[in-house]
């Protein structure tokens, strides 16, 4: 996921307000707890008022400061999730592609070229929408569509609706791409969700996971953000 520069800023401003003003109390109250025990400790006030401002700033600014990579070790189960910045389809191993319920592919109408789908469409398969159709109809082989849209309903793309949490398992040589439905296209062109779908799509693609990917590192985009 890529942040705006104006939403990266008001992040940043208010994680930096918050632990400015956190730094502050605490160094008030260990500088009002060292004068009542050690009266001339804190002299001149006024190079300690220096110090603790630019303790205060320093502190802030680190803890705001976005972090590249945040990474967490949980021994029940054995896995470890790492959160970073980079390119998802230049890592190793096996990615998740998050699709709507009728796995539509045309980019520009409905599917947008800069979403992690249409780079899927550009980077993996070489821009050719008829080629993800194939592999993704062979994918659902055995998973029967939920309902059927009519073509007056919804004139552009696919009018086989599937179950939200269905995952299309493709397979890009030794490589999978686990494209799991985790939200609803409207006959507008307009995909929702909420976080019971999401919630419900994510516990069906770690089920995918596990009978086709066991014990193999997995990447995934930020989902749900839009």
């Amino acid at each position: 996921m890529m942040l705006m520069p104006g939403r990266l800023s008001r992040l940043f401003g208010r994680t930096f307000a918050g632990n400015l003003l956190a730094a502050f109390g605490a160094v008030s109250a260990a500088i009002q707890f060292v004068s009542a025990l050690f009266p001339a400790a804190l002299s001149p006030p006024g190079l300690i008022m220096a110090g603790s401002m630019v303790f205060c700033l320093g502190w802030a600014v680190t803890r705001a400061y976005p972090r590249r990579r945040v990474r967490g070790e949980f021994p029940h189960p054995g896995m470890t999730i790492v959160i970073e910045k980079g390119d998802l389809f230049d890592v190793r191993g096996n990615i998740v592609v998050g699709f709507t319920d009728t796995f539509d592919t045309a980019v520009d109408c409905p599917v947008h070229a800069a979403s992690v789908q249409g780079q899927l469409l550009n980077r993996l398969y070489g821009a050719d929408p008829a080629k993800l159709d194939r592999e993704l109809a062979f994918a659902l082989r055995d998973t029967p569509p939920q309902s059927w849209e009519r073509r007056a309903n919804k004139p552009v793309g696919n009018l086989a609706r599937y179950p939200l949490g269905t995952v299309a398992v493709l397979r890009q040589g030794s490589r999978r791409v686990f494209a799991v439905a985790y939200s609803r296209l409207g006959n507008n062109g307009v995909a929702q969700s909420g976080v019971e779908e999401l919630w419900f799509s994510l516990n069906r693609l770690w089920d995918a996971v596990h009978r086709h990917g066991p014990q193999e590192t997995i990447t995934l985009p930020l989902v749900g953000t839009g």
